[in-house]
């Protein structure tokens, strides 16, 4: 079994400090959100290289998830037009980074429930713009849904999966 804990936990560091850290504590896996664990601005680690030397200072640790929290289902069309972009960069630095997936939440939902049902259609079509991204640079996207998260209807079930075919 491989035990690993969210980098952020330990704090904002370097990434050649946050990984020997995770190392000294035992744990062998870690997520990786790097707006929560990296000194800002995040975007300073997502070029190529820098990405090159995360992975080199991450080697013999796990990175199941690359976390990239975004408002998927954002009422502003600029707001949701950069989130889709942030995490389409983001699946695309994780094939270079190595990351199992890219991971977020459906956001808490804090509209009136009169919008309900729009959240949610913007929520279906943040996932299948990122997922056909995701798809074309073979990447994995991973969407945790929070209990208070826009859903269809009003019966308290998760949202419906987005079906995704594999070529």
């Amino acid at each position: 079994m491989i035990i690993g804990m969210r980098g952020h936990d330990f704090g904002r560091m370097e990434p050649r400090a946050l990984a020997a850290a995770i190392r000294e504590t035992g744990f062998e896996a870690t997520q990786l959100a790097f707006t929560k664990a990296f000194p800002a601005p995040a975007e300073q680690y997502m070029t190529r290289e820098a990405l090159c030397d995360i992975r080199e200072a991450f080697a013999g640790l796990a990175l199941p998830v690359m976390g990239c929290y975004v408002s998927a289902s954002d009422r502003d069309p600029d707001a949701l037009a950069e989130a889709k972009a942030r995490f389409k960069r983001a699946l695309s630095a994780s094939v270079t980074l190595g990351a199992g997936c890219v991971g977020t939440e459906t956001t808490h939902f804090t509209f009136p429930e009169s919008e309900r049902e729009a959240a949610y259609a913007r929520l279906l079509d943040f996932t299948r713009e990122v997922c056909a991204h995701a798809e074309q640079v073979n990447a994995l996207v991973g969407i945790e849904g929070p209990a208070a998260a826009p859903r269809s209807g009003s019966s308290g079930r998760s949202p419906v999966p987005v079906p995704i075919r594999r070529s």
